[in-house]
C-alpha cells in the first residue's frame, strides 16, 4: 500500500455506512483484548476516525496525532493511534515505545487472512497509557507494499469498533 492506498482506504471507511443491528459496546467498556467478546459477538458500534495530515512540508503531524491522541485518552474512553505514515513511521520512537514488529503489518496480515476482530486488534495496539493503545507503523516506506490495499482498510474498519476514538498519523504525499 502506498500513500495513495492509505487515502482510497480511509475514503471507503469514512464513506462507510455504520452498522444498524446489533447492541452498542456498554458505555465505558475499555477493550483489554482479554475481555471482549469473542468475534461473533463483537460490538457494532463505530468510534470516531480522526486522521492527522498536512502539506508536504508541514511540521508537526506526528506531534499533533499523538498529543490529540494522549489528551482523548482515558481509561473509560479509550483511543487508538495508528501509525500510517507511509514515509516515516516515528510514533513508536516519539513514545519511546520499543517495537519488535509493525503492529500496522501484523493487523494487515491477519485481515488478508480473514482474521481481524477486536481482540486480536487490541492485542497487536498495547496499551502505552492509560486509555492509549498504539498499532506502531513500519519503520522504512519501502515496505509498504506488502500490505495488501484491503487489509489497511478492514485494519481501520475493526479499529473503530475497538475504541470510541482512533487516531491516524498518515504521510503529507497522501
Amino acid at each position: 500500500a502506498d500513500g495513495e492506498a492509505v487515502a482510497d482506504a480511509l475514503r471507503r471507511l469514512a464513506e462507510a455506512e455504520p452498522p444498524a443491528d446489533g447492541p452498542p459496546a456498554p458505555p465505558g467498556h475499555v477493550a483489554t483484548g482479554e475481555d471482549l467478546p469473542p468475534p461473533d459477538e463483537t460490538a457494532t458500534e463505530r468510534g470516531s476516525l480522526v486522521v492527522v495530515w498536512g502539506a508536504p512540508g508541514a511540521p508537526g503531524r506526528t506531534t499533533v496525532a499523538v498529543n490529540l491522541a494522549a489528551e482523548l485518552g482515558d481509561p473509560a474512553r479509550p483511543v487508538l493511534l495508528i501509525d500510517a505514515d507511509t514515509h516515516a513511521a516515528s510514533v513508536a520512537q516519539f513514545l519511546a515505545v520499543l517495537d519488535e514488529a509493525p503492529g500496522v503489518l501484523a493487523a494487515a496480515r491477519l485481515a488478508d487472512q480473514g482474521g481481524l476482530d477486536r481482540t486480536g486488534l487490541a492485542r497487536l495496539a498495547p496499551e502505552v497509557q492509560a486509555g492509549l493503545r498504539l498499532l506502531t507503523g513500519l519503520p522504512r516506506g519501502d515496505r509498504w507494499p506488502e500490505l495488501g490495499d484491503r487489509a489497511l482498510a478492514d485494519v481501520l474498519d475493526v479499529a473503530v469498533r475497538l475504541a470510541p476514538y482512533t487516531v491516524v498519523d498518515v504521510a503529507a504525499p497522501l
